[in-house]
C-alpha cells in the first residue's frame, strides 16, 4: 500500500517537472524574456543616437528603417516607445542647452526653431516647461531687437527728432541685459550696440530725409518755414549731406519766393 502511494507522489512530481519544461519563452520586446537580435540591435542604436547631440535623420533611419523590419508587433511598440522617449529627452538636452550657453555655434538659431517644431509632438516630456521659458525670454529680446531702430512716425519738415525714442530703448536694452534667462552672445552684443546712441545713428538720417522731403512739398514762401526745416535736421554724422540738404531747401525757398514775387506784379 504504501508502496503504491510512494509511486503515485513520484508520478505526480514527474507530471509538474515535464509541465514546468514545457512552458513556452516569452518573446517580444520587453526586457524580460526572449528579444531577438535585430531588437537589441535597434535599442543599441536608439542608445547611441540618445548620447549624441540631436539629429533628426538619425532618429528617422531608425524609426523608418530599422523599426520597421522587427518581426514581432511587441518588439516594434517596444522599440517605437523607447524610441520616442529617448528622442523627446533629447530634444529637450540639447535645446536647454544651446540656450544656456548663449547660442555658440554657428547654426544654433537655425537647430533651435528646428528643435522646438519637433517638442510639439512632446508636450509632456519632462524639462520641456523650462526650455520654453527660455526660448520665450530668447525671442522677446531678438524681437526687441529688430524693432528697436524704426523710423520716426508722421514727420514733416516742422517735426523734431524724437531724442526721448532714444533713451527709452537705450534703458529697454539694459534691462534684457540683465536678465538672467537671456545668455545669447549674439543678442547681448546687440543689446549692449542699443545702449549707445550711434546704434540710432539710420534713424536720424530717416528722420533728416523726410524733414527735407516734407518740406520740399511746402508751398509758403516764409523764410521761417525753411528755419524751421534747416534746424530740425537730426542727421549729424555726415556734413556733406547736410550741406547738400541745406542746399536743396534753400533752392525751393528761393523757388517759393519767385512765385510769389511774380504773384505780385
Amino acid at each position: 500500500m504504501n508502496t503504491f502511494y510512494t509511486r503515485l507522489a513520484l508520478l505526480f512530481l514527474i507530471t509538474l517537472t515535464l509541465a514546468s519544461c514545457r512552458q513556452p519563452s516569452k518573446r517580444g520586446g520587453s526586457s524580460e524574456g526572449y528579444q531577438s537580435e535585430a531588437y537589441r540591435i535597434v535599442v543599441t542604436n536608439i542608445k547611441s543616437m540618445s548620447e549624441k547631440f540631436w539629429d533628426k535623420s538619425a532618429y528617422l533611419e531608425i524609426k523608418d528603417n530599422q523599426i520597421t523590419k522587427l518581426r514581432s508587433e511587441s518588439e516594434r511598440t517596444s522599440a517605437t516607445n523607447l524610441l520616442e522617449t529617448e528622442y523627446s529627452k533629447l530634444l529637450v538636452r540639447d535645446a536647454k542647452d544651446i540656450l544656456n550657453t548663449g547660442c555658440p555655434r554657428k547654426d544654433s538659431h537655425k537647430n533651435l526653431k528646428s528643435m522646438m517644431a519637433e517638442l510639439e509632438r512632446y508636450p509632456d516630456v519632462p524639462g520641456l516647461s523650462d526650455v520654453k521659458t527660455l526660448k520665450a525670454k530668447h525671442d522677446e529680446a531678438d524681437r526687441f531687437i529688430r524693432n528697436a531702430v524704426v523710423r520716426q512716425a508722421n514727420v514733416t519738415h516742422n517735426t523734431s527728432y524724437d531724442t526721448s525714442y532714444e533713451t527709452k530703448k537705450m534703458k529697454q536694452a539694459s534691462v534684457y541685459l540683465s536678465d538672467p534667462k537671456i545668455k545669447c552672445a549674439s543678442l547681448k552684443r546687440q543689446l549692449q550696440n542699443l545702449k549707445n546712441s550711434a546704434a540710432y545713428s539710420k534713424r536720424r538720417l530717416w528722420h533728416s530725409q523726410d524733414v527735407v522731403n516734407s518740406y520740399l512739398q511746402c508751398i509758403d514762401p516764409a523764410a521761417s518755414e525753411l528755419n524751421d526745416a534747416k534746424y530740425n535736421l537730426s542727421y549729424k554724422d555726415n556734413q556733406d549731406s547736410l550741406r547738400i540738404w541745406k542746399a536743396i531747401m534753400d533752392e525751393h525757398y528761393e523757388e517759393l519766393n519767385k512765385v510769389e514775387e511774380n504773384e505780385n506784379l
